[in-house]
């Protein structure tokens, strides 16, 4: 966990954790349903995303169980690990998405219930940011699996990101090659 003052210069310290990839021979503990927590489960269903796009969709398929409902109105409702990933590949191929790093808030656990805080930054393949995106969350675990999910976020900001990225992104390409013809 950082501490750092927050960005309205109020003096308080926010206290923020970042989520951590084991790196991939590291025993996989939140894939064993006897020893996985709710929390435990959720941080490392969100641990997986950061590490590459094939196994960010492997970790919505063993994760999510056949009739998880992923509501993340107004983008996208899907029913199934499936459907998810489906969704996965479509944001890979229309904004170039290939992972996700998460800044996790904060966490609650009610039982089997798992409320999230958190900041997801999505990237494109060679590392930079696509947009980042403020969201919250309400995971339903039961066993070694979600089966319901709930997201709310500000798609309109999210897409504004995108967008904005988008255009810084083949600017910089577009110089790149000026300065390579140059030489």
């Amino acid at each position: 966990m950082s501490q750092r003052p927050d960005r309205l210069g109020s003096g308080r310290v926010v206290v923020r954790e970042r989520i951590t990839t084991r790196p991939p021979s590291a025993l996989n503990l939140y894939d064993l349903p006897m020893l996985a927590t709710p929390d435990a489960l959720v941080k490392g269903f969100f641990g997986r995303w950061a590490v590459t796009f094939d196994e960010m969709c492997r970790s919505f398929e063993s994760t999510l169980s056949h009739d998880c409902v992923w509501d993340q109105r107004p983008l996208a409702r899907t029913v199934g690990p499936g459907e998810a990933v489906r969704f996965l590949e479509r944001s890979r191929t229309f904004m170039a998405l290939d992972t996700i790093e998460v800044e996790l808030l904060s966490l609650a656990v009610n039982q089997n219930v798992v409320h999230t805080a958190r900041i997801d930054h999505l990237r494109r393949a060679d590392g930079s940011v696509l947009a980042a995106a403020a969201v919250a969350g309400v995971l339903k675990v039961e066993g070694d699996q979600v089966i319901e999910w709930r997201e709310y976020f500000d798609p309109t900001n999210l897409a504004f990101q995108a967008v904005g990225s988008g255009v810084r992104s083949v600017a910089r390409a577009a110089r790149d090659r000026v300065l390579s013809l140059r030489n």
